[in-house]
């Protein structure tokens, strides 16, 4: 683990996991409240998703491969498979000068790659002097 406050996540998951199993087998569970408490969660296990694409909690690359399973699991998609519309609507324009309202400290934040992904399986900022995005050809000029 990198960091003693990271536990806080895994507890995060632990629990939308436990929901999610203890609704599914028992039935005494499957009640408004537990429904409740399982989108609210469900909503943190994304946020989870998140900072884990940002930054691996654990020191190893294969801890924080299997945490992306884990993750993954409780998502119902691939948690890797956020990181391209991540990039697209989160970090395209970061190259207007503007600070990036999501950015800790309103700094501008760095696009993000696979290629940058560094040893503990997380992703890594890098510089860009372009925005990272496929320009769509014009239709109109089409023959």
């Amino acid at each position: 683990m990198k960091h003693p406050a990271e536990w806080r996540q895994i507890g995060i998951v632990a629990v939308y996991l436990g929901l999610l199993a203890s609704m599914y087998l028992v039935p005494a569970c499957r009640n408004v409240a537990f429904l409740g408490a399982a989108c609210y969660s469900s909503f943190l296990n994304a946020v989870v998703i998140h900072n884990h694409l940002h930054q691996g909690i654990f020191k190893s690359r294969r801890l924080n491969l299997a945490w992306r399973v884990v993750l993954s699991f409780g998502a119902l998609d691939p948690a890797s498979a956020s990181i391209p519309s991540h990039n697209l609507v989160h970090h395209r324009f970061d190259d207007d000068g503007q600070p990036d309202w999501a950015a800790p400290g309103g700094c501008v934040p760095q696009l993000f790659s696979r290629r940058a992904a560094d040893r503990d399986g997380s992703l890594r900022s890098r510089s860009s002097p372009e925005p990272r995005v496929a320009a769509v050809p014009d239709a109109s000029r089409a023959r």
